[in-house]
């Protein structure tokens, strides 16, 4: 899920958005929405992750936009900003362990 923080108007309509994300690093990931954004745009992010109790927070800034496939408007790449240290270390395990899947 993601909120758009610097459009107050549409973050009253919308509330938040989900998206399909791809590609997740420790310094950000892959957006697909439907939605309408524009690099400089900052999100706060929940990060679902299989095996923790709670999705993991951060804070996005888009930093490209390109024309999505099918009903997706959006493809983007976002860069974390900002992240608790007890999340990056969850995130940071995970991709360790993906992977070790691979």
């Amino acid at each position: 899920q993601f909120q758009v923080l610097e459009d107050k108007k549409e973050m009253a309509k919308l509330k938040s958005e989900k998206g399909v994300t791809k590609d997740l690093s420790l310094e950000g990931l892959f957006l697909r929405t439907a939605q309408d954004i524009k690099p400089g745009d900052v999100f706060r992010l929940e990060i679902p992750l299989p095996g923790q109790k709670r999705p993991l927070f951060a804070y996005a800034e888009v930093v490209w936009v390109k024309e999505g496939k099918m009903f997706f408007k959006n493809d983007a790449g976002l860069k974390l900003m900002m992240m608790p240290v007890e999340d990056q270390e969850a995130l940071k395990a995970y991709l360790d362990q993906a992977g070790e899947a691979q």
